[in-house]
């Protein structure tokens, strides 16, 4: 994550509470995916959306974050970037505990989250 900061992938971040997760397609072979949607809590960049959603349990390393699917009131990070058109887009999604250990900022935001 410090080589994302400092790449400035890295647009904006957010603090967010899951509102439903849901698997998408049935499991095969070590993919179970599942599209959760989120309500914002707070953020770091007005351009944050007050609701998003991402999706994860795709399988291996290269393409899923590693996490078991969500519940309601699951509390997580998310990072954006930033397409060509200036919108923002979920480049990552972390439990918020798993962020606080990962996330070398350290910051406010992380630290109150409920």
């Amino acid at each position: 994550m410090t080589r994302a900061y400092a790449e400035e992938v890295i647009a904006a971040r957010a603090v967010v509470r899951v509102e439903n997760a849901q698997y998408i397609r049935e499991s095969s072979n070590d993919t179970h995916p599942y599209r959760v949607r989120t309500a914002l809590v707070r953020g770091t960049h007005d351009n944050v959306p007050d609701s998003d959603t991402f999706e994860a349990g795709w399988g291996s390393a290269a393409c899923d974050y590693g996490f078991a699917k969500p519940e309601p009131g699951d509390i997580y990070a998310l990072y954006y970037w930033r397409r060509a058109d200036g919108s923002l887009a979920v480049w990552m999604a972390l439990p918020i505990d798993e962020a606080r250990l990962s996330d070398p900022r350290g910051d406010t935001l992380l630290r109150s989250s409920r």
